[in-house]
Order: C-alpha cells, then sequence, then structure tokens
C-alpha cells in the first residue's frame, strides 16, 4: 500500500501514524505523477484536491485531509469515482476559540462579555462557534455573570441550541453586536455566505465594535478590500482577520487591529487530533486495526461562587499565556513589510501571507490548569476558560 502524505503531517505526528507506508510530499508539489500508484492521499488545505489532480490515480480510493474544512476538495468529483473522503470537522475548535478569546483579551472585551455589558455575534454555530460560546458561558456561571450571545445560521431553530445559552438573530441584528466573530463555511446556492458581508453591511460598523474573521476570507464581498483604506468609505470597526480575501493588499492587512497569517487553528494539540481523526478513518476504510486513537476534547463546568475583579484579571493572564495573538499580529505585519521590500510587488499579499502560514511553527496548548495551585475559584474559572473538563 502506498500513501501520500504531506510533509507537514508527517513532521506533526503522520510518520508515525503512517510508519512505512507513506511518500512524504511538500504540499505545494504533490502532482498526478505521485498519485498513479497510491492508495491513500492524505493532505491539508494548501493542495487543492481537484479531478486534475487525481485523474489518473486508477488505484486511489482513500483521501483525507487534516482539516476542519474541506473547500479545497471536489468532493463531488470524489464521490463519482467512488474514492471514499474524510476531513476532521471540529478538530481545530479549541485552537481557533483560543484565538479568539485572546484577542478578545487585547481589545479588552473579554470581561465586558462575562458580565454582559458586551454583546458577542456569531456567524455560523458548527464546533467553532458552540465551543467558543460553552467556553464564554462556563465562566460566566463560574464568576457569577450573564453572557448576551446573539447567533446566526440559518440551518438551526431555537429548539435545536436551546442548552447553548444563545439566541438566534437575524444577520442585521449580528451586525449590530459589540464584537462579532464570523465561524462559517464559504458556501454558494441558497444561504450563501460566498460575499455575504458587503460595502453596506461594513461601512455601517462603529470604532465601538470588533470584527474578528476566522471563518473564511472570501465571506467578505470581493470589492471590499479595494476601499478599506478609504476614511469615507471603509468600516470603522476595529479589525481582527487570520483568513483573507482573495484580494488582499497590504493596505488591509496594516487597516488591521491584529493581522495573523491563517493560523488560529494552527495549534499542536489541532494537528494531533485532526490526524488521529483522519487515521481511524483511514483504518476504516482499508480494515485495518488502529494502533493510537486520541479523542475531542470536551467541555464541561459547574457553578461555582462569584468571582473578583482578581479572578479577571487573572484570567486575562492566563489566555494571553495560552496565547498571545500580540506577538503573532505584530511578526505578520513585520515580515510582510520584510517580503514586500525584497519581492518589489512581483507577488500578492495573500501569496506573501500564504508563505508566512507555511513557515508558521505550531504552537503547543496550555493545560492540566486543574493541577495548578491556588485558590479554587481561580483553578474552576482556569478550567472553564480552558475547556477542560
Amino acid at each position: 500500500m502506498l500513501i501520500v502524505l504531506d510533509k507537514n503531517l508527517a513532521e506533526a505526528g503522520g510518520r508515525h501514524l503512517f510508519a512505512a507506508h507513506a511518500e512524504l510530499v511538500e504540499s505545494t508539489h504533490i502532482t498526478r505523477a505521485h498519485l498513479q500508484a497510491a492508495d491513500a492521499l492524505i493532505v491539508r488545505t494548501t493542495t487543492p484536491v481537484h479531478a486534475s489532480l487525481v485523474q489518473d490515480a486508477t488505484r486511489l480510493t482513500f483521501v483525507g485531509t487534516a482539516s476542519a474544512g474541506a473547500d479545497h476538495v471536489d468532493t463531488a468529483y470524489l464521490r463519482a469515482r467512488a474514492i471514499h473522503f474524510a476531513y476532521a470537522a471540529g478538530c481545530n475548535a479549541d485552537a481557533v476559540a483560543d484565538y479568539v478569546l485572546a484577542a478578545l483579551t487585547v481589545v479588552d472585551r473579554f470581561d465586558g462579555l462575562i458580565q454582559g455589558r458586551y454583546s458577542l455575534g456569531l456567524v455560523g454555530f458548527g464546533h467553532t462557534g458552540r465551543r467558543l460560546a460553552g467556553r464564554l458561558n462556563a465562566v460566566a456561571r463560574v464568576c457569577g455573570g450573564q453572557t448576551r450571545i446573539l447567533v446566526y445560521d440559518p440551518f438551526l431553530t431555537p429548539e435545536q441550541i436551546a442548552k447553548d445559552q444563545v439566541r438566534l438573530a437575524p444577520l442585521r441584528e449580528i451586525l449590530m453586536t459589540d464584537c462579532i466573530s464570523l465561524h462559517c463555511p464559504l458556501t454558494r446556492g441558497q444561504h450563501a455566505t460566498l460575499g455575504m458581508l458587503d460595502r453596506e453591511a461594513l461601512s455601517h460598523l462603529t470604532r465601538d465594535q470588533v470584527l474578528i474573521n476566522t471563518a473564511r476570507g472570501d465571506i467578505l464581498a470581493p470589492a471590499w478590500p479595494a476601499y478599506c483604506g478609504e476614511p469615507r468609505d471603509a468600516t470603522g470597526a476595529r479589525l481582527i482577520f487570520d483568513v483573507w480575501p482573495t484580494h488582499t493588499n497590504d493596505l488591509l492587512v496594516r487597516r488591521c487591529f491584529l493581522a495573523t497569517p491563517h493560523i488560529a487553528g494552527y495549534s499542536l494539540a489541532a494537528k494531533r487530533q485532526a490526524l488521529a481523526s483522519i487515521y481511524e478513518a483511514f483504518c476504516h476504510h482499508f480494515h485495518l486495526h488502529p494502533t493510537k486513537k486520541q479523542s475531542m476534547l470536551a467541555t464541561s463546568a459547574r457553578p461555582r461562587p462569584h468571582a473578583t475583579e482578581a479572578v479577571m484579571a487573572y484570567l486575562k493572564r492566563l489566555l494571553l499565556l495560552n496565547y498571545d495573538i500580540r506577538r503573532d499580529s505584530l511578526n505578520t505585519k513585520h515580515q510582510l513589510a520584510l517580503a514586500r521590500s525584497k519581492t518589489r510587488g512581483q507577488e500578492s499579499t495573500l501569496q506573501l501571507l500564504t508563505k508566512l502560514r507555511r513557515h508558521y511553527v505550531l504552537r503547543p496548548r496550555l493545560g492540566g490548569a486543574a493541577r495548578w495551585r491556588g485558590p479554587r475559584l481561580h483553578r474552576a474559572a482556569a478550567r472553564a476558560i480552558l475547556g477542560e473538563t
């Protein structure tokens, strides 16, 4: 059996899982020639899997992507070819939630959200949206607070989210909340998210609002990046972008309060969870016995006594200790400017950001809060915000 495996995944643990069966190839260098004798292909989002890549792979019966989304895969073509497809839905939910919570801490919105002084609008309520809301609500229970979380997701009903302590709302109401966080896939057709946030919608945002995009860049209308620097038309909101529209320019990156190169989900734990999920699907498809499993992290929290301001300050320090988004943002802007001075316009902003992402070092995730010493309330709040049982 021959498996073509993204070299980056091998370095994150895939080499151990797939052992001697794998041929390691850089994600951007995987070609039709590599797949002619392959039985399985395992990639990341950096490798588009379309008919042009796999049409000559007559032995190929399994394609897996170690990512939470599948926008880069032509799933219809794979079905037509009877090629089994697997992806790791929800694998990076905690990592992205870490990113958003760190961002909210940096813009001084975290404690206000816990206490209900600020509202949070979530566009999309899948794995990541639910995880983020669950962790905020868990902390609110520990600290005696009350969150105001609104959700726009046309595929859900109020009954389906009753236990999540959130409220369904139309998109126009979401765009009026204090903090807006995007967590929807890129879709076309009915309820399309492609270009969903256009110039008209974004221009009404104020400087008191925060817009965080960790979903897909082209949720923003194509024309929007071009005018983001024009004071008369640009949104006044503080922008925190991790994923970028296709026509991103340097001006948009500089305009962002925090800017990172699509690495919100790039934690070592998320990558290992994704690999474990794909490995299990791979073994099931080929009727093999898995030698290693890794379960998804679960969230739960019990009500605790009311918190003090000291606990809130402690949690904000903890979030930035877990992931300091400021460092990544400063490095992104610095490296982009440095690369631009060398390329002199030969590469697009999106290409330069993709290069930065390719060289990003997977960050470890802080854990084991239950073993920490300190006041019981501090430890309970720490477990809640980190999503630990």
